[in-house]
């Protein structure tokens, strides 16, 4: 069949023959490739089949990797003969469709490409595309040829690659993150009551050994050692103390005629004394006459140097006690003007007298630091004294108010440690002003009479019982440093927090000191 009857020219004719030429011989080759491949698969699965079958033999149970390769081996063996089943079916459907229509001219005439845009591609070189795509499609993840019932090798451990659903949208409800929140919120809560508990259970079984930890273990006394440090050069301690000295030629070594003399240490009040002799000190009535002779001769240096004309003559001092022998004249001549004239005279001269008071006197500020410089001078030249005071209630606001407030103003250092059995009161600073806080808290306060309620606080607070209160010095001494570098007010609910409180100072035996008291 020529190409003229379907409209065709006959270099169009030429290009169809030449076109189905070729894609017969490819066709072919495809084919016989095709075949040789599926050969050697055979041969392969045929040597494979029989040692896996010796094998087999030796161990029943085959292992997963095997069973996972005769599975794949028979997928892509299905996948080709589907492959080549709808290769015949399309032929058959093609032979059929031919024989049912009459006439070939009845048939839609065919284009064949021509080289340009905007032409359709000849069904052969289509075929040929749908054969490539159908090849790029990978037989081992393509599972619609195995079936689950029917396949022998099927392992349902083994898990197949399933088709992806589209996941519908999933809306929170409302509060859900809110619950969420009040529930971690409420075991937050739990967790902190739970270590709360815990912690106070601890503290109260540490106070129950209290007596043991702070007061027995600290005045324990420890046994002596085997050996002294000033006698350890002389003994035999490298296998442990066996009271053998060490031999003669070693002694030697040891025992010298030279002597040794330690240094003296001085003791710590030694250092705050003066240096040099000691000052003279004089009786009131020595005092009274150096200071008449240095008044004496400091006037004669004056009319002295008023004699040479170096300074004006003062104006007399007049008075109204001496006012007829100044101004004799004056006074019988007009004596109401004189007297006015004296008495302005005497009322400026005591007002230029209080202005220069006023201008000498310090301010409140440097008054203040004036006193804080002498206290530290006093510490510095006298040393550093404390006083540890034991006091059984600060329940009344007013002894807590004197006990600070005192401190403050006297520039002392310390801590008033306020606990449920005992109150402790500790302070340092120069020896006067140690002094004046002792007659404070010993004399002045009244540790047994409590404020009265202010009408503010009616109805709201209550007296305390004060009757059996009382303070008590405990220990009063010089120390060789200062411990606290300020006032300040602490407030514990145990002896071990009160103690690990004044290690920090290192001053936790004042605790055990007044615990030792008698109230």
């Amino acid at each position: 069949m020529t190409g003229r009857k379907h409209g065709l020219n006959e270099g169009d004719d030429k290009t169809v023959k030449r076109a189905k030429t070729d894609s017969e011989s490819i066709e072919a080759k495809r084919a016989s490739i095709n075949a040789r491949i599926a050969n050697l698969k055979a041969k392969q699965a045929a040597k494979e089949t029989g040692k896996k079958d010796t094998t087999d033999k030796k161990d029943p149970k085959s292992s997963v990797a095997d069973r996972l390769a005769r599975i794949k081996e028979r997928t892509a063996e299905l996948q080709r003969k589907k492959l080549e089943k709808e290769k015949e079916k399309e032929k058959e459907k093609s032979k059929e469709h031919e024989k049912k229509l009459p006439d070939r001219q009845a048939k839609k005439p065919y284009v064949a490409p021509v080289i340009g845009l905007d032409q359709e591609v000849h069904p052969l070189l289509l075929q040929i595309k749908e054969e490539q795509e159908l090849k790029k499609i990978n037989p081992y993840l393509d599972t619609s040829a195995v079936s689950a019932k029917t396949d022998e090798f099927f392992d349902p451990q083994v898990d197949l690659p399933r088709a992806r659903r589209p996941r519908a949208l999933q809306f929170n409800a409302p509060g859900k993150f809110i619950a969420q929140a009040e529930e971690l919120r409420y075991e937050a809560k739990m967790e902190a009551m739970r270590q709360q508990m815990e912690a106070e259970a601890e503290a109260k079984r540490a106070k129950r050994e209290i007596g043991i930890s702070v007061d027995e273990r600290k005045y324990k006394v420890q046994a002596p050692p085997e050996v002294e440090w000033w006698d350890m050069p002389y003994v035999q301690t490298d296998e442990g103390f066996q009271g053998e000295l060490k031999t003669d030629a070693e002694l030697e070594q040891l025992v010298t005629c030279y002597i040794q003399h330690p240094v003296m240490i001085k003791a710590p009040w030694e250092a705050h004394l003066p240096q040099g002799p000691l000052p003279l000190h004089l009786t009131k009535r020595e005092q009274k006459r150096i200071r008449k002779q240095a008044r004496a001769e400091k006037h004669k240096d004056q009319q002295d140097r008023i004699r040479l004309g170096l300074d004006p003559a003062p104006p007399p001092k007049v008075k109204l006690t001496n006012l007829i022998s100044v101004l004799s004249s004056d006074s019988i001549k007009d004596p109401t003007s004189v007297e006015m004239r004296v008495r302005r005279e005497v009322e400026a001269r005591r007002l230029q007298h209080e202005q220069d008071n006023q201008e000498r006197k310090l301010s409140r500020e440097e008054r203040a630091q004036k006193i804080a410089d002498k206290a530290e001078r006093d510490k510095q030249t006298k040393g550093v004294f404390t006083a540890v005071f034991r006091v059984e209630s600060l329940a009344d606001d007013q002894h807590r108010y004197k006990v600070n407030v005192n401190a403050r103003q006297l520039h002392l250092t310390g801590i008033t440690l306020l606990n449920p059995d005992f109150n402790l009161v500790v302070v340092e600073g120069a020896p006067k002003d140690v002094l004046r806080y002792k007659k404070l808290m010993m004399r002045r306060i009244q540790w047994t009479e409590a404020a009265p309620i202010r009408e503010q606080d009616e109805g709201v607070k209550e007296l305390p019982d004060l009757s059996r209160n009382k303070c008590t010095l405990v220990w009063e001494g010089q120390l060789l440093e200062q411990h606290f570098k300020k006032w300040t007010t602490e407030n514990t609910e145990d002896q071990v927090s009160a103690v690990d409180l004044l290690k920090r100072n290192k001053v936790e035996n004042y605790w055990i000191a007044a615990k030792g008291v008698d109230k």
